[in-house]
């Protein structure tokens, strides 16, 4: 007997700025890859980006005060003792405060030699205020995401980003005494051609050139995710795209991070999974597959005989497309998001990719 509600609905925890936070975190005693303390300033996302799935989640938008956070910040690295601070949220520089909260937790923890580090953040808010701010504070280094330099794709995927904002950026961070920036892009967009591809190495170039700063890129290619327009999307070639981030890494004056396929695959089908998934998850952990974020433990071969084992495989479910009339494996969750909107949105996103430039 399914005892489940035909629609489960999203809960919203509307008094944020008061949510408990644990000070009082447990401190690791072995180095971990996210080695700082974290504090969420914001939660949900004032952008639409179309390919981002935790703007619809964690919507609606909601922020901490910068009082709250200065709090929570002093009260746990007493507590901890960690000399990084992070503050988290899909996009920091939303927050209105921002500057305040900096001005902050420089009056605060400067004596205890405290730095302070932002999830990525868009250019146009790092103004000379908030640089200034961040380099006072001994701030790490700059990440932003421009997705791709082409007018056209920006449309597509709904975020734009000026390239010249992007240029402009990283020769301020130059002049400030940064030393190096990280830049993300997205791949496999709908629309994109092999120009899109050669735009990306030449935008590199160009913001090398203009700036001098050294660069880190992350290609990531795009994952259709549910619950955004994109959810029903076709999934494309997984060598299609290797070979599209191999031509990035050799032509791009920047360390390029390194794509695993195999992992890829797999993520992008356990993202629009329905309850068929459950049983392949499971016999891949019988398997062996444990551990498979990390792409040092990550084994394709369980998840490949668990797909054997069940009738099916990879390309079956990877390749798969859905229908926008069809009803989807997650449509029994409800976000607060409209399906009829999302569709919409996916239309203007294929008439975008349909454009020539």
């Amino acid at each position: 007997k399914n005892i489940l509600p035909e629609k489960i609905k999203k809960s919203v925890f509307k008094k944020f700025s008061k949510k408990f936070h644990p000070a009082n975190q447990p401190v690791p005693v072995v180095d971990i890859v996210h080695n700082r303390l974290n504090i969420e300033i914001n939660r949900g996302c004032r952008n639409r980006c179309r390919f981002c799935q935790a703007t619809n989640i964690y919507a609606p938008y909601r922020q901490r005060s910068s009082s709250d956070i200065r709090d929570l910040a002093a009260e746990s690295v007493a507590s901890t003792g960690f000399d990084e601070i992070s503050l988290t949220s899909l996009s920091a520089s939303g927050h209105p405060g921002l500057c305040e909260i900096l001005d902050d937790l420089h009056f605060s923890l400067r004596d205890l030699g405290v730095s302070v580090v932002l999830s990525s953040m868009r250019p146009e808010a790092f103004s000379g205020p908030v640089a200034g701010r961040l380099r006072r504070l001994k701030s790490g280094g700059l990440t932003f995401a421009p997705e791709t330099p082409s007018a056209r794709l920006k449309k597509v995927i709904g975020k734009n980003i000026k390239n010249a904002e992007i240029i402009k950026v990283a020769s301020m961070a130059k002049e400030m005494g940064w030393k190096k920036i990280k830049l993300y892009f997205m791949i496999g967009l709908p629309g994109e051609t092999m120009e899109d591809i050669k735009g990306i190495v030449d935008f590199i170039k160009e913001v090398k050139r203009k700036s001098a700063v050294h660069i880190n890129v992350s290609v990531n290619p795009l994952t259709p995710q549910a619950h955004t327009p994109f959810q029903w999307l076709k999934c494309i070639d997984p060598d299609e795209l290797a070979e599209k981030i191999e031509y990035i890494s050799s032509k791009a004056p920047a360390r390029v991070s390194s794509f695993c396929k195999e992992k890829y695959i797999v993520e992008n089908i356990l993202t629009r999974g329905g309850k068929n998934c459950a049983e392949i998850v499971y016999r891949a952990a019988k398997e062996g597959a444990l551990l498979q974020q990390s792409q040092r433990f990550f084994r394709f071969e369980p998840w490949e005989k668990a797909f054997k084992d069940t009738g099916s495989s990879w390309q079956e479910y990877y390749f798969r497309e859905f229908d926008i009339k069809s009803r989807l494996p997650w449509d029994y969750v409800d976000t607060g998001i409209k399906k009829s909107y999302l569709k919409k949105q996916y239309k203007s996103a294929m008439e975008a990719a349909a454009d020539v430039e």
